[in-house]
């Protein structure tokens, strides 16, 4: 504005400017004359010019700093690789904006844009330490994927057990970050099969992630490991099967064992011994040799002797007394060797040598109405004999009639028709009894 412009004068060209372009707050800013022309026919000479300043207010430009949209795999932290961007047209003049960086709102993984990204550092270079734009920051939506991890584990070795069950001693991750709460659990661990094995694979599934940052990881498998299982100790025994004496040491057993319920094997055995040939009870055997074939024979250890007992009993042994005849009036001497064995009966060299045998039969005395006799046999007496149960069987003993001879010592006449007097009775018979007299006469 002019003030004290005389009649006719005029003043043109008037303008103005800031003293500085930076905002200084409400009226903190400076404004000054920066132009005029005095139009008074002497080039403004007939004026002396007083110039006077005016306060204003610069007001701060709208600049929009935005977070870009990013993507990363789930590392322990919110950091973004991508770069805010301003809005277009905004910044004047030189001014510049530099340090824009912009970081996730959380380190954890939320699913596919799921996540916030948000400003979290910029420098607005304006010689006004950034007052003279109201900034506004705006956030964008982004990714973090789940990290891939694998595990691993180790397993105890262990005995045959029929089953290819496997026990996990530890577990681990590799590529997890330090200190995050995850862990490897559960899942079931087998071998590869059953059978006796070193460094036999063992397998774990079913195996997954614990703790509270198991969420931002992907388990990508669980590696095999090795682990032993070593042979089962197979109890192998015998139980002796009684028989009758044979004249060997030979000895038959049945076997049983204590394997896992449900293997396929077959236990055998190439000898077994009693410790004597002798009929006894309870005598020792020994069993050796012992094997055990078959599909799941290799899984075990088993012992190859063993020892048992068993009872050899007797071998049915038959003694008969011959059968004989004599006279009457004879007498019998048994040489003991009167008998007959049974057939194939004594064996290995045993003998019978003789036994006792008697007769009611054998006096002279013995009559025919009595016969037959007994021939009765009994204590036989050889080799090995301590080995069989004898049976005696009885002979018999035939008497049969005698035909007497009578003869006189002292011969005397007989008179026919004359009774025989002592003296011609006076005779000897040749066999034993009582002779009497008949009555009678020579015709």
């Amino acid at each position: 504005t002019t003030a004290g412009l005389q009649t006719g004068d005029t003043v043109t060209g008037l303008s103005q400017a800031f003293l500085s372009r930076n905002v200084l707050g409400a009226n903190g800013s400076t404004l000054h004359v920066t132009a005029y022309t005095v139009n008074d026919g002497s080039s403004g000479n007939n004026y002396a010019v007083s110039l006077h300043t005016a306060t204003g207010t610069i007001s701060q430009a709208p600049l929009d700093i935005s977070a870009a949209s990013d993507s990363k795999t789930y590392d322990g932290t919110t950091s973004s690789s991508a770069t805010p961007s301003l809005g277009a047209g905004q910044l004047k003049v030189s001014d510049t904006v530099t340090g824009m960086t912009q970081a996730f709102t959380a380190k954890t993984v939320l699913g596919p844009g799921g996540s916030t990204l948000q400003v979290t550092a910029y420098t607005v270079n304006d010689s006004n330490s950034g007052n003279n734009y109201a900034v506004t920051t705006h956030t964008a939506s982004g990714t973090i994927s789940a990290k891939d991890v694998s595990g691993s584990f180790t397993a105890q070795s262990r005995i045959y057990d029929g089953t290819a069950a496997a026990t996990v001693l530890t577990r681990s991750l590799s590529g997890t970050v330090s200190g995050d709460d995850v862990a490897l659990s559960g899942g079931t661990a087998s071998f590869a099969d059953k059978n006796v094995g070193t460094a036999k694979t063992v397998t774990l599934v079913g195996a997954s992630l614990a703790g509270s940052d198991a969420p931002n990881y992907h388990l990508t498998g669980v590696a095999t490991t090795p682990a032993d299982i070593t042979a089962r100790t197979l109890h192998v025994s015998a139980v002796g099967i009684n028989k009758q004496y044979d004249g060997t040491t030979s000895a038959t057993v049945n076997l049983s064992d204590d394997r896992v319920s449900g293997d396929v094997f077959t236990d055998s055995y190439s000898s077994a011994t009693f410790n004597t040939k002798n009929v006894g009870t309870a005598k020792p055997v020994s069993v050796s040799g012992i094997s055990i074939s078959g599909t799941d024979a290799t899984n075990y250890a088993f012992n190859t002797t063993a020892s048992t007992t068993a009872d050899i009993t007797p071998r049915g042994l038959d003694l008969t007394a011959n059968n004989r005849t004599k006279t009457y009036g004879e007498t019998v001497t048994f040489a003991g060797t009167e008998f007959t064995t049974g057939s194939d009966q004594l064996i290995n060299g045993d003998t019978v040598a003789s036994v006792t045998i008697t007769s009611a039969g054998a006096a002279p005395t013995a009559t025919v109405p009595g016969s037959s006799y007994a021939i009765i046999p009994s204590a036989a007496a050889g080799s090995g004999l301590t080995n069989y149960a004898i049976s005696y069987h009885n002979g018999a003993l035939t008497v049969l009639k005698a035909t007497p001879i009578i003869s006189w010592s002292t011969q005397a006449t007989v008179t026919e028709g004359t009774a025989l007097s002592t003296t011609q009775l006076n005779a000897t018979a040749s066999v034993p009894g009582i002779f009497s007299s008949v009555s009678g006469s020579f015709a």
